[in-house]
């Protein structure tokens, strides 16, 4: 009977260890960082145009199949626009976004992917060469956004990935117009991203 207990024992020793690694395999935890090409769009730019960010944060990724993978992950990035008016002037938003990726691998290094994403405002400026300006209060506290892209795993821990962002909702409710250009009203926002990913 000791015997049979201790070979019970054991057998769940190494069940609840095989789930364990098991599990390990399927869920990751990494760190991501890039660059965003972004702008507005909406019927209220003038002489605005695109300019170039960056953004850093966090992510997991579960595999839920040989196929499917949820990737949350939790981003810093710094997006707005240039204008070329009679002031040259920056728009800076800087967003705490959240997205949730949805990814189909098509072969074991190449994958899909699309999800919703919400962004909250941390804070909005407006630059130019003789003052900074704290235009938070025209942003809206979160804008909703719908990604699409590809990926490229480059090694098991380091891959690279597209993606282009389009905004679902208002970014901003008011105007950030000054010297005859900037955005008059309400905007949304859209950029692409192209990061890089180290999973651990």
């Amino acid at each position: 009977m000791k015997r049979f207990n201790f070979q019970l024992f054991v057998c769940l020793i190494v069940i609840l260890s095989s789930t364990t690694l098991h599990a390990q395999k399927k869920l990751r935890f990494g760190f991501k960082g890039g660059v965003v090409y972004s702008s507005f769009y909406g019927d209220h730019l003038k002489n605005v145009k695109a300019k170039v960010g960056y953004q850093a944060g966090f992510l997991a990724e579960y595999r839920i199949s040989e196929k499917f993978a949820i990737q949350p992950e939790v981003i810093y990035s710094l997006e707005g626009v240039k204008t070329d008016g009679d002031v040259d002037m920056d728009i800076n938003s800087h967003y705490a976004n959240i997205p949730l990726m949805l990814k189909y691998y098509l072969t074991d290094k190449i994958n899909i992917q699309a999800g919703p994403q919400i962004g909250f405002i941390i804070l909005g400026a407006q630059k130019t060469k003789r003052e900074d300006i704290d235009v938070t209060g025209h942003f809206k506290d979160a804008k909703f956004d719908f990604n699409f892209g590809a990926g490229y795993e480059l090694t098991e821990k380091l891959s690279l990935d597209l993606r282009y962002t389009l905004g679902v909702t208002d970014a901003m409710y008011s105007s950030v117009y000054q010297f005859g250009s900037g955005i008059e009203g309400e905007a949304r926002s859209s950029n692409f991203q192209l990061g890089m990913s180290l999973m651990f």
